[in-house]
């Protein structure tokens, strides 16, 4: 899915503890997260064009200007333009800004996809709102420097309980929340838990990482590359590495994995991918970008409750078991799957 960024304003430096040399990326009122197809419509093809004209989500008026936070939906846009079906993903800040904004989105109008000229309705269709206020207002730093205390004491699981608190408060600012997410990805990737690390380092990275400190930016787009071509996530790999390419912070050795990561991608063998559900919501499920047009599920460990296909457009819902195979039909393209099931849950991906 294509994601979009609204109200995001230019980006004030906030110092807290990081270490890395890199080029701070060039700062911007809107911009529109990088993408790679990796999946084309290959046969019967039509000329499908998405959405467009996306509504301004305004704060809550009950909630102060120095709140900040980040409200990401999902929802369909109907062939009149009229949204339905809207979900909350993604929260981060005042519960009262995710209420907002479904309130305001169920009465926003877009300009409807079309067919051939035609209008349709597009299913799972993504959108990010961002808050944000200028200075900083620089809340939970105190108990960010706290956590880091604990962190260079080698109290590490005290550590991830205070950074914790601070990714998930409701008061934090954008820059505090997404750089105590950055330490609890680097805790535990130090542990080889790339299950919660590449959950925390897509928190830390969210708006290809321009919240963090500018110091943290590069690292942990780097952290992101390398644990997401491990993971087997290598659409994420590759969208990060352009990333960091654009950023004029790319190593040899990233362009030397990326190359690799292209090589498998293109080839004819199957893609085996691990899963790991942190929790039974959009926000909290597998997603993946997928590469081939069969899938299955198998070593399912836990309970997996069901998946949602959603293929520029097109849309799919399934409960999942080991013994089915799912196909994808040719003239579905830019296909990305969320999977949902209880906390904990792994399983085997395989695409062929």
């Amino acid at each position: 899915m294509h994601r979009y960024f609204f109200n995001a304003a230019k980006i004030c430096s906030l110092l807290l503890a990081a270490t890395t040399v890199g080029t701070v990326p060039p700062k911007a009122e809107e911009y529109r997260e990088e993408w790679r197809d990796f999946l084309k419509c290959t046969s019967q093809c039509t000329d499908r064009k998405r959405p467009s004209g996306f509504p301004a989500l305004d704060r809550p008026k009950d909630v102060g200007r120095d709140k900040e936070g980040v409200v990401e939906m999902i929802y369909t846009v109907a062939a009149d333009g009229s949204t339905k079906d809207i979900r909350l993903v993604t929260l981060y800040g005042p519960k009262s800004y995710g209420d907002n904004a479904m309130k305001l989105m169920a009465h926003a109008h877009h300009e409807p996809a079309t067919e051939n000229g035609h209008p349709i309705d597009f299913y799972g269709f993504d959108t990010i709102n961002t808050y944000q206020r200028f200075p900083h207002p620089n809340v939970r730093v105190k108990d960010y420097m706290a956590a880091m205390d604990l962190t260079k004491a080698g109290n590490q699981d005290a550590a991830l309980e205070d950074f914790d608190r601070i990714v998930f408060s409701d008061d934090a600012d954008l820059r505090t929340r997404f750089m105590a997410a950055y330490q609890e990805a680097s805790l535990f990737r130090d542990r080889n838990d790339l299950d919660q690390a590449l959950y925390y380092i897509r928190i830390a990275t969210h708006s290809e990482g321009r919240l963090l400190s500018k110091n943290a930016i590069s690292t942990a787009l780097h952290i992101k590359l390398l644990i997401a071509a491990a993971s087997g996530q290598y659409a994420e790999a590759l969208v990060t590495y352009d990333i960091l390419k654009k950023y004029q912070v790319a190593s040899p050795e990233d362009s030397k994995l990326a190359t690799d990561l292209e090589s498998r991608v293109a080839g004819a063998e199957p893609i085996q991918v691990r899963g790991w559900v942190h929790d039974n919501s959009l926000g909290g499920a597998w997603q993946h970008q997928l590469f081939r047009r069969k899938f299955e599920f198998y070593k399912i460990n836990g309970k997996l409750d069901h998946f949602e296909l959603y293929c520029d457009g097109h849309e799919l819902k399934s409960a999942i078991n080991e013994t089915s195979a799912w196909i994808i039909p040719s003239n579905w393209s830019n296909c990305n799957i969320f999977v949902l099931g209880d906390n904990g849950t792994t399983f085997q991906f395989y695409e062929q």
